[in-house]
């Protein structure tokens, strides 16, 4: 169980507001953060097979049907994907090795003005 809880969290963050700390200061090189030592690391929903891929598919399929509870919607979900044939996700991985020449072709920008088809 996460000790954390996001109201944890927010506490911890206001406590280091209210008393002036820095993070940086607190946590020096080990701090992940647009204005720390370590920045974000690269990230592109171009290469994220559930962004490009899995959540259109998914959708396309699960939402045909009028799901009256969570339970239900969480089976069908399953039931999807346990349907999803091995020659689509050979397809998808030979795809992802394409978009991931485009991305470091444009230099690692979002691929916005490209259409892949899978």
């Amino acid at each position: 169980m996460n000790r954390y809880t996001p109201r944890k969290r927010a506490e911890i963050v206001k406590f280091f507001y209210q008393n002036n700390l820095s993070f940086i200061r607190i946590f020096p090189g080990r701090l992940i953060s647009k204005n720390a030592d370590i920045a974000y690391p690269p990230w592109s929903p171009d290469l994220t097979v559930s962004d490009f891929c899995l959540l259109g598919y998914l959708k396309d399929r699960v939402f045909v049907n009028n799901h009256r509870t969570l339970k239900s919607l969480k089976d069908n979900i399953r039931e999807e994907i346990d349907r999803i044939p091995p020659e689509m996700l050979e397809k998808v991985m030979k795809n992802i090795l394409k978009r991931v020449h485009y991305c470091i072709n444009a230099g690692g920008v979002h691929l916005v003005d490209i259409v892949f088809s899978v």
